[in-house]
């Protein structure tokens, strides 16, 4: 008998219901252990309920919030946004605190500016045409929505709005 069997054993009849909703439930996607308490609840399991099906999800390796924030960071990342963002969206994955700031250690903050610089270039190249001031002000708040500080968001239209001008748009 696998380790998988026998963990499904010690399940009572309940925690097997609730298993077998679940796993229509993660076929959809990966979910993070907070994800499925919540979705358990609302399904009304009681909270022992709970834990014994997540500590067999997490057991039996279809469950690990780790490697569910670290590739969920990586995706972000590759989407564009910046750190407050990533951050934020992190957390609205029902991920404990404390491992959303151990993953966000490893947050490559080295590249906000090109990042922010990347996306902004594309967004300005929509707002030419439009007043300095008001390229400015659209283009910060577009930078600040997608999670990048004042201060980057700043430096970048301060970039972009200098290169603009210099090409002779305005």
């Amino acid at each position: 008998m696998t380790e998988e069997n026998k963990l499904y054993k010690e399940l009572d009849p309940i925690e097997r219901e609730a298993l077998d909703k679940l796993l229509k439930f993660l076929n959809y996607r990966l979910r993070t252990s907070g994800e499925i308490r919540e979705r358990m609840r609302i399904w009304g399991y009681s909270e022992i309920v709970c834990s014994n099906v997540v500590d067999y999800l997490e057991g039996i390796g279809l469950v690990d919030d780790r490697e569910f924030a670290r590739v969920f960071m990586q995706e972000l990342l590759e989407k564009q946004f910046g750190f407050y963002r990533v951050r934020e969206k992190l957390l609205s994955k029902r991920l404990d605190r404390d491992l959303v700031e151990e993953v966000m250690a490893d947050y490559p903050d080295e590249q906000e500016y090109e990042r922010a610089f990347e996306i902004g270039a594309v967004r300005a190249a929509g707002l030419s045409g439009q007043g300095e001031q008001a390229m400015k002000r659209k283009l910060t708040a577009f930078l600040e929505r997608r999670g990048f500080s004042g201060n980057v968001a700043r430096d970048v239209v301060r970039s972009l709005v200098r290169v603009d001008t210099e090409l002779g748009r305005e």
